[in-house]
């Protein structure tokens, strides 16, 4: 079981949260040098809260301030990325080191126009952008084909698994990591749970991991230690 190192994050936010909004930093990990690439930033709050409130307060976090935060990964959902003003995310984006996740429910084809069309936009203005859980939920062929520039892949646990079951699947998604490497996509196997998971992520040759199992390869996340804050 993974150790839930939980960071909080004082936020100008309204309550319940104005105190400081608990996060976990997950690590995600260069495979082979088991050094981090960044982390994912996920919620460890109230359950009550609403997700769309969640993901505005990290946005509203992010763009206030340059943070000395190492690179980050952060979720955004379909309403708070559409109602977020291009203004905040770019400045989110130029003074931190930040990728942001989209995604892989989209509920209609006029909401994936919506958010393909803003994305392309953000992608020319430099922001960088990850499709999570590819493979999972809507189409992600169909999010990658969408979008311009696509910085990060990051391939669903459950993708990952039926792969491990069959070796004609392990081939063409070998096949397809290989393709987003050689445009310059890097590559994230997702939910590592176990050494054989690692094992068959680095036999097809993803850039990076990220799960369980990988948290206790790295030293939990330390907000107050230099060494990982960006430029440390």
């Amino acid at each position: 079981m993974s150790r839930d190192h939980v960071v909080h994050i004082a936020t100008d936010a309204p309550a319940p949260v104005a105190s400081g909004v608990p996060y976990k930093f997950q690590p995600i990990v260069r495979i082979g040098s088991n050094t981090v690439f960044g982390y994912e930033i996920l919620y460890r709050g109230p359950k009550v809260i609403d997700w769309n409130d969640v993901d505005r307060m990290i946005l509203s976090y992010l763009s206030s301030a340059a943070r000395g935060l190492p690179t980050l990964f952060v979720n955004l959902s379909n309403e708070a990325f559409l109602q977020a003003p291009i203004e905040q995310l770019l400045t989110a984006a130029t003074k931190n080191d930040v990728y942001f996740e989209l995604s892989e429910s989209i509920p209609s084809l006029e909401l994936f126009d919506a958010i393909a069309a803003k994305v392309n936009r953000l992608t020319d203005l430099g922001v960088r952008f990850a499709v999570d859980d590819f493979g999972a939920g809507h189409d992600g062929l169909g999010r990658t084909f969408a979008l311009q520039s696509i910085a990060v892949v990051k391939v669903d646990g459950a993708m990952l698994h039926q792969a491990m079951l069959h070796k004609k699947n392990a081939d063409m998604l070998q096949r397809v990591v290989a393709q987003w490497k050689q445009d310059g996509t890097v590559t994230v196997a997702e939910c590592i749970e176990t050494a054989d998971m690692l094992s068959f992520a680095t036999q097809l040759d993803f850039d990076l991991v990220q799960g369980w199992h990988v948290d206790d390869l790295v030293p939990a996340f330390d907000l107050t230690d230099p060494a990982r804050r960006r430029g440390g």
